[in-house]
Parts: structure tokens; sequence; C-alpha cells
């Protein structure tokens, strides 16, 4: 099979998604708004941006509500965080690089959110994809355009055979691009979050080899992505190819027809029962199946072509793949997305009954084609029957014929000489081990069917260990023992064999045979010398028992006289491990041996080198079996990590509500905080930055809720910065100090303003937070507002006849400020009011209103101040830097906020204005000026009176 030319083109066009109409989407595209993004941020456009963005991501999270998951209030909260990232603008988390958020990221969020209603979209998928979505956009800019690209993509790409099969292509592609990445970097400091320009790198190097496009991504190491990308390509190849491709669609399209008749997997079916299931598959399941796998017809998914019964019950639902991909790819070269010839004949037999041919699609896949005397055709998997006892078949299709075949008297026909064989040459064409082999669940069906069988195939395989030198036998067994093959591990462990051995790993046999809960065998070596020895790890035997929840081994090395406090190279010992577990009873078993010894006691609240002790894992688990046990032991509650965590702070974070009780009342102090390294922060405050509501109310009732952390931030002020409207309700029902403020003087309802959470500051206001406290800098709830662009809220405040006159230290009122910063709408709000004090007047630094506007260059400004008649004395020279409006704007080369000021009259500084924007580079202002100058020159010499 190959991809034809026809794959790699883009699936049918759609429209442009249009999810807020009837206004249309808007993304930011620099021929059309330019190449400033402030001025974007506060443009017309700018603006309505930013009100689709708010609406997109409401729509994600409307949809995540509707479809709950355990996954979907994590996922919530994620996009919370992206909308607050994406207000923040050009001066918050995404910085330079939010253009492409503005540009790409918008028309990709406009279609996630067409796509979440698409209900030709499996509903799974859709959520799948953006609860994935969420996650990745907690992540840099680059990374967050770049994730929100793909699932745009992914979605649009799950319907249909075309843009599905090019999804699957595409998921297969980045997934072989992820396992590259890791395999190369993932020792290098911070590779969790640079994994994305890795993939990105080496997939834009690969893009027209596997006719994807390119993504950019100015972060990408492009020297080190080219040195590996050669090899890189070697790597994906052998995994992204058309016959993978078929491989996992059929394997997706088996996944949901199973799922869907789970019940009568692996029954003989009456023609009654088929003939209803072809009906229900028919009326719910093919339409579906059909939009992304092509056409499915009813008798491939329930066959009489898989007899597994009698007569009476000659149907079956089908089990393996192979027949799924025989139909997709046939689908996919009638779509022309494959070139596929033929697949091939490997054998023919003329039955009485039949014409039979078995066909290969690719290494290890092959089905049986039979047409019978009247013409009949019908397609089945591959069976033993199917092979002539008399023929040495190829070890691929052997075991093909094995897997499908499930009849214990069929298997037992089967010459155990051959599967021998098939065992030893398959796995040394697939550089697997032998051992691994036997145990594959086709193998393990073979090995029960018959006793002479499993004699034989273990026997086999001692003869061949037997072959190796000493020294090599023990990796043998340990072999066997981690492919769960205890019967045959059994027999090799007795022969000689060195009793120092270790492997790469430094673990001995006792532990593989721990691990492997192989009872007898850990019996056999068992000795006084091996229970103490360790891995690279530093796990003892009895650690690896733990670790793994082989409680009897656990029973067994205490017995052998295991070191009960032996810590490893984590400082973990056996019960932190079996904590970990959720091993309920080797934890009490351990807890029982600690108690016998005041050394071993100690063990109980022994931290690991993180500082966590085994009753904190638990907790943070939510095991309320095991906190008791621990407890009851005797467990401190109130020890705290090495971020100063306790118990506690874990079950608050986790959501753990029955453990947090059991905690508090074994006497756990609900106001522990962590040290001020570590953020300072109460089990409240956990619970509250992770959403756990519930336990946040249970902690709230117990809590000094006006504690507060590193940054001297009470509860209800963190979550007033979240803008977390349901964590700040609940903090002020359980009466938290709504004025609580930081040591600089910052009030929840200051916060609540720079953010303009209108919704947070009438519940701060209506629970009788101040609306005129001001910081140690005299900035207000007023000034914040006003200073971020904030109209509604400075609305709001106003209503609460807060003192809109005031000025802060440098002498700024709020309308001044809000002129400096570019917001006009605030300061028409505030002239409406009669709430702009005196417009004209100046700051400590002699800058009025249009001088601070001018400056920064904010044309709106400007014009309304000139259309109220507000804007002062054009001509006036600041007190201190001796500039005008002019001059000011001309130095900072905002040409249209000089066009305006020229065509007010401001000519009185045309000089300076025309020096400064030559000396400084601006040549647009430059013209503006000179074309003022001469103006002025013209119409003095056309005056009455004036000489020629």
């Amino acid at each position: 099979m190959q991809i034809a030319p026809q794959f790699h083109k883009p699936p049918r066009a759609t429209a442009a998604a249009e999810p807020y109409a009837p206004q249309a989407a808007v993304r930011y595209e620099p021929s059309l708004d330019g190449t400033s993004i402030p001025a974007f941020e506060k443009s017309g456009r700018g603006k309505q941006l930013m009100t689709q963005y708010r609406a997109g991501i409401g729509k994600l999270k409307t949809f995540l509500e509707q479809h709950p998951s355990s996954k979907s209030q994590q996922s919530i909260e994620a996009l919370d965080t992206f909308k607050s990232r994406v207000e923040g603008g050009m001066a918050g988390h995404y910085s330079t690089q939010i253009s492409r958020l503005y540009g790409e990221g918008k028309a990709s969020l406009d279609t996630l959110c067409t796509a979440v209603a698409d209900h030709t979209i499996p509903l799974s998928t859709r959520m799948e994809i953006i609860e994935n979505l969420a996650s990745g956009l907690l992540v840099c800019s680059e990374g967050t355009t770049t994730n929100l690209i793909m699932a745009a993509q992914d979605l649009n790409l799950a319907k249909g055979l075309h843009t599905h099969a090019k999804r699957v292509w595409e998921d297969m592609l980045n997934q072989a691009l992820r396992d590259f990445s890791q395999s190369k970097h993932k020792g290098l400091e911070n590779y969790a979050g640079n994994e994305i320009h890795y993939v990105n790198g080496y997939r834009n190097f690969l893009a027209e080899q596997f006719g994807v496009t390119e993504r950019s991504d100015s972060f990408v190491d492009v020297r080190t992505v080219s040195a590996h990308a050669q090899e890189a390509a070697a790597f994906v190849q052998a995994r992204v190819n058309p016959v993978e491709l078929v491989r996992q669609l059929a394997d997706e399209c088996l996944s949901e027809v199973k799922e869907r008749f789970r019940q009568h997997l692996g029954r003989p079916l009456t023609l009654e029962t088929a003939a209803q299931l072809h009906k229900e598959y028919s009326d719910s399941m093919a339409a579906g199946l059909q939009g992304r796998f092509g056409s499915i017809p009813a008798w491939v998914v329930i066959s009489e072509h898989e007899p597994t019964g009698d007569e009476d019950a000659p149907y079956s639902v089908l089990e393996q793949p192979v027949l799924l991909m025989r139909v997709i790819a046939k689908n996919m070269k009638e779509q022309g997305l494959l070139d596929k010839e033929k697949f091939e004949v490997v054998d023919t037999a003329l039955t009485a009954e039949a014409d039979r041919r078995i066909k290969r699609i690719a290494d290890g896949d092959f089905y049986v084609k039979e047409t019978d005397k009247a013409g009949g055709v019908g397609y089945r998997g591959l069976r033993l029957s199917d092979l002539s006892p008399a023929v040495e078949w190829p070890s691929a299709l052997l075991m093909s014929a094995l897997t499908a075949t499930k009849d214990p008297e069929e298997l037992r026909g089967l010459d155990p000489a051959k599967v021998w064989n098939m065992v030893r040459n398959g796995t040394s064409a697939a550089h697997t081990n032998w051992q691994a082999a036997l145990m594959h669940p086709a193998l393990k069906r073979y090995r029960e069917a018959s006793a002479e069988a499993e004699f034989f195939l273990l026997n086999q395989a001692a003869e061949e260990v037997d072959k190796l030198p000493e020294q090599e036998r023990p990796h043998a067994v340990a072999q066997s023992l981690m492919a769960g093959d205890l019967a045959l591990a059994s027999l090799l462990v007795v022969l000689p064999m060195p009793p120092s051995w270790r492997d790469q790993n430094q673990n001995t046999l006792l532990h593989h045979a721990v691990a492997a809960g192989a009872d007898s065998i850990a019996t056999l070596l068992a000795s006084a010398t091996a229970v103490q020895a360790v891995n690279a790890r530093g796990d003892t035997p009895l650690m690896h028992a733990a670790r793994y929840g082989q409680t009897a081994m656990v029973d067994k090395l205490l017995g052998a006289s295991a070191s009960i406090d032996t810590r490893n190279k984590k400082g973990e010992t056996a019960l932190y491990l079996a904590v970990q577990a959720g091993d309920v009873a080797s934890v009490g078993i351990l807890v029982q041996a600690s108690l016998k010894g005041p050394r071993s006691r100690g063990m109980l609240d022994q931290k690991s080198s993180t500082g966590r002790t085994p009753l904190m894992v638990a907790a943070a688990a939510g095991n309320e079996t095991l906190v008791q046990m621990l407890h009851t032991a005797g467990a401190r509650v109130d020890l705290a990590s090495d971020e100063g965590k306790t118990a506690l702070h874990e079950a608050a974070r986790q959501g753990r509500m029955g453990t947090a009780r059991l905690l508090l009342q074994a006497g756990a102090k609900p106001n522990a905080y962590t040290g001020l390294m570590h953020g300072g922060v109460t089990p409240l405050m956990e619970a509250l930055d992770n959403g756990h509501y519930e336990m946040a109310a249970m902690l709230a009732s117990r809590s000094h809720l006006n504690q507060r952390d590193w940054r001297g931030e009470c509860a209800l002020m963190r979550t007033v910065g979240q803008q977390n409207i349901r964590a700040a309700t609940l903090l002020i029902d359980a009466k938290a100090n709504v004025d609580r403020d930081t040591p600089e003087g910052t009030t929840p309802l200051m916060r609540a303003a720079e953010t303009g959470n209108v919704a947070i500051m009438s519940l701060l206001l209506k629970a009788g937070a101040h609306a005129d406290r001001t910081t140690e800098f005299r900035y207000s709830a007023l000034f914040a507002a006003a200073k971020n662009g904030h109209a509604p809220a400075v609305e709001l405040l106003l209503g609460a006849k807060v003192d809109s006159t005031s000025t802060d230290r440098d002498g700024l009122t709020p309308f001044m400020l809000a002129a400096r910063n570019g917001h006009a709408e605030v300061m028409e709000t505030l002239l409406k009011k009669d709430a702009a004090g005196d417009v004209k007047a100046t700051q400590f630094y002699g800058e009025n209103a249009t001088m601070l506007a001018a400056s920064n260059g904010h044309a709106e400004v400007i014009a309304l101040l000139l259309r109220q008649g507000i804007a002062g004395n054009l001509e006036k020279w600041s007190g201190d830097s001796s500039e005008t409006a002019l001059t000011q704007a001309a130095a900072n080369g905002h040409a249209e906020v000089v066009k305006l000021l020229l065509d007010a009259g401001a000519h009185g500084s045309l000089g300076r204005a025309e020096r400064l924007a030559k000396s400084k580079g601006h040549p647009k202002v430059l013209h503006l000026l000179v074309e003022a100058r001469t103006a002025n020159k013209r119409a003095s010499q056309s005056a009455p009176g004036t000489s020629a």
C-alpha cells in the first residue's frame, strides 16, 4: 500500500467559523490592523476580539459543563486561567508573542467553538480534544498557539474518512515525534516545557516527506534538530506509514465495535440474535462508523464466517482487526487516498464446499477469502485448520492463525515443535525475547489447551537455557519472571548459576521473584545475604515487594529477617512504598512489625528525601483506611514536609474530604502554612486554588481567614485575583474580612477593579468593602479600574460614591491616569458622571491629561479631549520636561496624534517638534510638521498687508 497524492490534499473546504453570529469573527490581521499591538488592543476591533475571546472560552466551558467527566472541572479551571492570561494582553503573561494568539490562535478558537457543537463528530472525540487542549493552554505563548491550532485541526479532521484518516495520520506523526524527542532529549533541563518546540522542529523538517504543514515556532532549537533530523526520519518512517495507518484505523473501529457489543464477545450467536445485532448496528452505529472509516458492512461486524459454536449458533462478533483493515483499505482506495494493489495470495485450497484463499495484507495480518460453489464470497480470520500440517509455514502466518484460533481441540492439533520453532525464529526476527513470546495470549491459550504441548515447550526452553554459560542463565530466569511465566522460571532457577548475579539495574533474582509474586522461587532464593541486597534505587527485596503490592512476599521476607527500616536513595522505607502502592494488607504487616522496637517505630514518621511521610502520601491519595491505620499506630499528623506541607495540606490540595475530616479529628492544624519560600499557603488556600469548594467550606469554618501568604495576600485576595467568584462568595459567607489588605495596602476590591470583574466588585461592596480605601501610594479601587480601562467597574464605583477627584502620590487623578493609558471609554464615563474633576489640572511634573495622552500616542483620547473642548492650552509647556503636547507626540513618533493637534491649531512649538522628529527618526511625523510650517508661511505671506 502507498499513500496517494490525493490523501495529502486538504479535505473539502469549509466556511470560515462564525460562532458569534450575527457578529463576524475578528482576528488580528497586520495588513488591516497595523503592526502596533498596543494600538490594536485599544481599537474597536481589538476590543471586539477580546470580547469574542471571552465568549469563545465561555462556549468551551459550557460544553464541558454540559458533558461532565473526571477531567471536566480541572479543564474548566485551566480555561479560566487561559482567559485571564489573554485578558492581560501584551502587558501580561504572553507579552510580545500575543500577536499569534490574536491571529492564528483566535482563528483556531473560532473553529473550535463551531466544532464542539458539530454532532457529526463523536461526543467522546470532542470531549477528549477539548480536555487535552485545556491543559495545553497553560504553557508558553508559542506552545499555546500551537496547541490551539492542533486542537482545531483535530476536530476538523474528525469527520469523514479522508479527514479522519488525516487526523489519525497527524496523531501518529505527533506521537512518533514525541517518542523520538523523549528518546533524545528527555534528560535535558526543562524538557517538559520545551517538548512542543522539539516536536515542532522535527515536524517542520519532515513536513514535506509526510505531507503535513509546518508550524511557526520561534523557539525551535534548529541546531539540535538538524543534528538528529535524519535519525528522526528513519524512526518516524517505521511508525508512520500506510500499513500502520490502516491498522490504527481498524483498531479504533474494532474498539468501538467491541464496546457496543461487549456482552456478546466470544459467544456463539444464533440466527435470531445475529439478526437483532445486525439491526442494532445498522440503526445506531453504521452511520457513525461510515463517517470516519467508510462503509463497514454489518456482515463484517457480525459474521457467520467466524463460527464459535455449533450449527444452531454459527455467528459471532468480530474480534480481530484484520478484516476491518481489508475493508478500510478498500474504502480508502475507492476515495483515491491509497494506491493499493491486490492483496497477495499466500495459499489456495479447493475443498468440497469452497475455494479458499489465504491473503496477506502485511506482516502478521492475514485473512481467508472463501468462494462457495454458488459464487457466494465470505471473509474470515485465518485459523489453524486452514494450514496443512505437512507444510512449514512462515512464523508470522502461523502466529496469525494461532491468535485467531480459540477451539481447544483445534489448538491441540498443532505440533508443539512447530510452535517452538516459531517462537525461536519469530522472536529473533522481531528482536524480542522468547520468554515474553511464550506468554503471548495466543501461546498461553495454546499451552493451557494441551498439557503435552506445555511439557514440550518448557523442556525445550530449559534445554535452551542449559546450553548457555552459567553466568548468562540468571538473565533468562529474570526474563521469564518479568514475562510472568512462573512455570518456566521454576524449571530454570534450579540450574547451576552464580548467586551474585545482578541485572543492569542491580536487581538480584530475588528482586525479580518478589516483583513477580513467585513464592516458591523467592523461598529458594531468600538467603540472609540476598534479603539485604539493594538495587540501583537502593531498594531491598522487601522494598521491592512493598513497591509492587506483593503482600505475601512482604510477610515472607520479614519472616526471613529482612530489615524493616532500611531507606533507599530517595529516603523511602518499605512502609512508605507500601503506602504509596495503596497496599493496605502490606501496610498492616509493616506497621505491626514497626511496633516491635523503638528504632522501627520511627519508621512511621520517617520522611523521604522530599520530606514527605507515609501519612502525607496516604492523605494525598485519599486512602482513609491507611490514614486511620497510621494515625492509630502513632504517626504524627502535624509533621511538615520540606516545603512545609502537612498531611492536611495534601488532603486539601487533592480534595480528599473523608481524609481531611479524619486528620482534623486527629488534631491536624487547619492554619498550618508552608514556608515563605514555598508560598506560605494554608490548607484552605490549597483547596481554593484547586477548586475543591466542599473542602474549602469545611476548612473555612475552622481557619483564620485573614492569614496571609508569602505575597501578603489572604485567601480572599487570592481568589479575587483568580477571578473566582464562587470561592470569593464562599469566603465572604464564612465572614472573611473584605477589607483585609496586603502590607502595601491593596484590598480585594482594588484587585477586583484591576481585572474589571464587576460581579466580584459588587459582591465585595455588598459585603461592606470600603470603596475609598487607599494604598500607601494613595491608590484606590477607582484608580485601579481607570488605569486598566474598565469602564463598567468605574461606573460601579462612582455609584458607590467614591472620591473621584483625589490624586495619587504623583498628583494624578483617575481621569488623568485613564488619559495616560489611553482609556477613552473610562474618561467618557467620568465626564458623563461629572466625576472627572479639574480636567485641565496638571500632575506634579506639570503635565495635563492632553500631554499625558499625546506622549503615549493615544489618538482616541486626544480626539475626545478636543471634541469636548477640554484639551486645555495646547501651547502650554510642562513644568518638568519643558515640552508641549505636540513636542511630546513628535518625539515619540505618534503621527496620528500630531495631526490631530496640528489640526486643532497647536503650532506654537512647531520648530522644536520638527527638530525632535528629525533627531528621533520619525519621517511621517516630520512630513506632517513640515507641511504645517509651509502652510503657515504661505498663509502669512498671503495675508492682507503682507508684501510679496
